[in-house]
């Protein structure tokens, strides 16, 4: 009886022993790292990302373009802080410098930053866009329906030719093109980076005299906008729920676009567009923040474009 007991000791005693040294061998493999090692890891990554910035010029984050500037001497861009307006530098003295355009330079699209690109393509629905801009636009692909809409956070502008279904546009570039809306005249709208031009080409003097042209009311739809005329004859389309303007668009103007050895002018138009001899004249509203025609002939303004 006392053998048989204490074989019965010895064997629990060496299940036990069996046990602890199974469970300090898994233990090897399932125990996390230390704080040694994560803080070497992060060196590692960091170094890493160093070495790209110096390489590439650019990082992500000012630290790490701030230690790629240090270490070879010229700038490096900061990714992280791009706009569609300004590039932020590290520069190798340990300060940074911000550059801003004047005009976007890029705009934020579902893949990334991306250049703006204003020429006009087909999309599947018909109706046409610029690649790139910084605004939603839309122009007519032809038929009924709003020739322009500009989009922007939800809000929503829209003009429409009164005179029903405009026929399929002329693309170059980009512009599209609504020939014969009246005898003799075409309707363009350009696209820009920040909006939209939209002028009327009265392509000779037996056009210029139609009655039609003394005054041509577009529609004009407004989602989530309040239009105002502002003091200078333009007008402004201002959020409705919180204020603050969101487009804006200044007076119309018209010039002629016939070769001559003089300047050419602009004035206000006044009803429409009119012509007393050869060449092409031209009316259209003008807008900012830059406003102005376009060289070429039968240039437009820039029309309604998205305010800062």
């Amino acid at each position: 009886m006392t053998r048989s007991g204490t074989r019965g000791r010895r064997g629990r005693a060496a299940l036990v022993t069996g046990a602890l040294t199974a469970m300090l061998a898994a233990g090897t493999y399932a125990l996390p790292g230390t704080a040694e090692d994560a803080a070497a890891e992060a060196a590692d990554a960091y170094t890493k990302a160093v070495t790209v910035a110096a390489e590439t010029g650019h990082a992500q984050t000012e630290q790490v373009a701030l230690a790629a500037a240090k270490r070879t001497g010229k700038s490096v861009e900061v990714t992280g802080l791009r706009q569609e307006r300004r590039d932020v530098f590290a520069n190798p003295k340990g300060t940074f410098t911000a550059q801003e355009y004047t005009q976007p330079v890029r705009t934020l699209k579902p893949g990334g930053w991306a250049p703006v690109d204003d020429t006009l393509v087909k999309r599947a629905d018909g109706r046409l866009s610029p690649k790139a801009a910084t605004v939603g636009l839309e122009f007519s692909g032809g038929g009924a329906g709003p020739f322009a809409t500009m989009s922007r956070a939800g809000r929503e502008y829209s003009l429409t030719w009164p005179g029903g279904k405009l026929p399929a546009p002329k693309v170059e570039g980009n512009t599209a093109r609504y020939e014969e809306v009246l005898p003799g005249v075409d309707l363009a709208v350009r696209a820009e980076i920040e909006g939209f031009g939209h002028y009327f080409i009265v392509k000779n003097a037996e056009a210029a005299a139609n009655p039609e042209l003394t005054r041509i009311e577009l529609g004009l739809s407004a989602k989530g906008l309040k239009i105002e005329k502002d003091p200078g004859g333009g007008m402004r389309a201002v959020d409705a729920a919180v204020g603050g303007t969101v487009f804006e668009a200044a007076k119309a103007v018209m010039w002629d676009s016939a070769p001559s050895p003089s300047a050419k002018t602009t004035q206000p138009a006044k009803g429409a567009a009119r012509s007393a001899g050869s060449g092409t004249r031209a009316t259209g509203s003008t807008a900012g923040p830059a406003a102005g025609p376009a060289a070429g002939p039968a240039a437009g303004p820039v029309a309604p474009k998205a305010a800062l």
